[in-house]
């Protein structure tokens, strides 16, 4: 188990600990249901590695990381747009 950060639909930052061997969608089930908060269906979760060192394809979490749980309805509009 690692020790991780864990960011609420509420704003309330939390920590807590967690396998590492799990996948995010894994993560994501076992936290919303942790906290009581509904269908983890109705969620998305977004990971803040404390480290850069470890390639996103395939991340595992790692101790320190931060896991943000959104609804998905608050998810709105593209992350990104172009520049010109």
């Amino acid at each position: 188990m690692i020790e991780v950060r864990v960011i609420l639909p509420d704003g309330r930052a939390t920590k807590g600990r967690l396998d590492p061997t799990v996948s995010i969608d894994d993560a994501l089930a076992d936290i919303v249901d942790a906290y009581s908060l509904g269908d983890p269906d109705k969620y998305e979760i977004a990971v803040v590695p404390k480290s850069r060192n470890q390639p996103l394809s395939g991340y595992r979490l790692m101790p320190g990381d931060t896991i943000w749980i959104q609804p998905r309805g608050k998810i709105r509009g593209r992350s990104f747009e172009p520049g010109e």
